[in-house]
């Protein structure tokens, strides 16, 4: 007989519940992570059996993807190269793109420059068949609707706009095009950078 905690020592042991057997264990404090990746394996099993590839499209099915992917920026044939920049009187600067795998096709690059210091670089068909569609108002933010006049510098192997503490560099022939824009002298972005285009 155990001493009445009354005393302040005395312990009380609980008899085991009736309902539980004496030789069952305790249950695994690892049985939820058990479950949780039950769980798992069986859901991605769920999607794997649901994916059907005969569905999906591949670059082998589209005649566009398999003309352009060969063209990794590797090729020199396929690189292109801008020459004969000049400044229009509508303050935009313009020049041709050529490349030796597409020579009767150049393109036209233009470059407008805005009065908050925004480029606006468009690619058109130097001698397309008829005018492409152009989104109207894809320039938001006060941005005005006429270019502003910046001041274009040429060198041997670049041409250069400027306005304000903004620039965008534009790499001549024979050097494979690029288009480097900076901000107080620093390069924040290169249009081109892997020649893919």
């Amino acid at each position: 007989r155990l001493p009445s905690p009354k005393f302040g020592h005395g312990i009380y042991l609980h008899p085991p519940s009736k309902t539980m057997s004496p030789s069952r264990k305790p249950r695994s404090i690892f049985m939820p992570a058990r479950i949780a990746f039950a769980a798992g394996m069986s859901s991605l099993l769920c999607i794997s059996m649901a994916f059907k590839a005969e569905e999906f499209r591949y670059c082998k099915d589209s005649s566009f993807c398999r003309r352009h992917r060969a063209f990794d920026g590797t090729k020199e044939e396929a690189s292109f190269a801008l020459s004969n920049v000049k400044m229009l009187d509508d303050n935009t600067v313009q020049g041709e793109l050529h490349n030796t795998m597409d020579k009767d096709r150049p393109l036209k690059l233009t470059v407008a420059t805005f009065s908050n210091g925004v480029f606006r670089v468009t690619l058109d068909e130097l001698q397309g068949l008829r005018p492409r569609y152009r989104v109207q108002d894809v320039l938001i933010g006060g941005v005005v609707s006429s270019p502003v006049k910046g001041e274009l510098s040429l060198s041997a192997d670049s041409a250069k706009i400027t306005f304000g503490n903004r620039a965008l560099d534009l790499s001549l022939s024979p050097a494979l095009f690029k288009a480097t824009f900076s901000l107080d002298g620093t390069a924040v972005m290169t249009l081109n950078s892997r020649n893919l285009l």
